[in-house]
């Protein structure tokens, strides 16, 4: 997505990287949001997919998803949801479509069986999300954490505070801490 936030490329290019290192070796390829996916005379542009064909096919788009994931904005929430989620689930390939809230850990993934769609959904940092399509497991928390530990934000705490400011001692050795429930603008370790 052209503009996306912080939050949103931060979720997405985490996932890119646990998946890209879990695809190694396999034969499958995962691509960003700027290769486009062809369904009939439609392209659209998923923040994340993985194909699992033995043919490169077409350089500039794709015909033949397995995993399709999309991180959810405000502005796109619900096109992502409904008639982007449709039309996706029209392509024969599809295993897995994948919604993930960027401002609450959430996670949607509706998964094709043999008999039609499900849907599953995934909630708290404690959660184990499984991509079947590309025999994946990893913790909500892992998915969703912000990739900057520098700054001692890497819990899945960030979502209950999206407006944390860092503290001057997060670069000190030792356990990082989260703050009480009611510290909206601290920081995230103590003092």
């Amino acid at each position: 997505m052209t503009g996306a936030s912080d939050r949103h490329e931060e979720i997405a290019t985490n996932l890119l990287a646990i998946l890209h290192s879990h695809l190694k070796g396999s034969g499958c390829r995962i691509y960003g949001s700027n290769l486009k996916i062809r369904v009939g005379d439609d392209f659209l542009y998923p923040d994340l997919f993985v194909r699992c064909a033995t043919e490169r096919g077409d350089p500039f788009f794709k015909t033949d998803p397995t995993l399709v994931i999309e991180v959810l904005s405000p502005s796109t929430r619900s096109y992502d949801r409904g008639d982007k989620r449709l039309v996706y689930q029209s392509l024969v390939t599809l295993q897995e479509y994948v919604l993930v809230t960027q401002d609450t850990p959430s996670v949607e993934i509706y998964r094709r069986p043999t008999d039609g769609w499900k849907r599953e959904t995934y909630q708290g940092p404690g959660e184990s999300l499984s991509f079947q399509s590309v025999a994946l497991d990893i913790e909500l928390s892992d998915a969703l954490r912000k990739l900057t530990t520098d700054i001692g934000i890497i819990s899945s705490s960030t979502f209950a505070f999206p407006r944390m400011k860092p503290c001057p001692s997060a670069n000190k050795p030792g356990p990082s801490r989260s703050p009480p429930p009611s510290a909206k603008m601290s920081c995230s370790c103590a003092p």
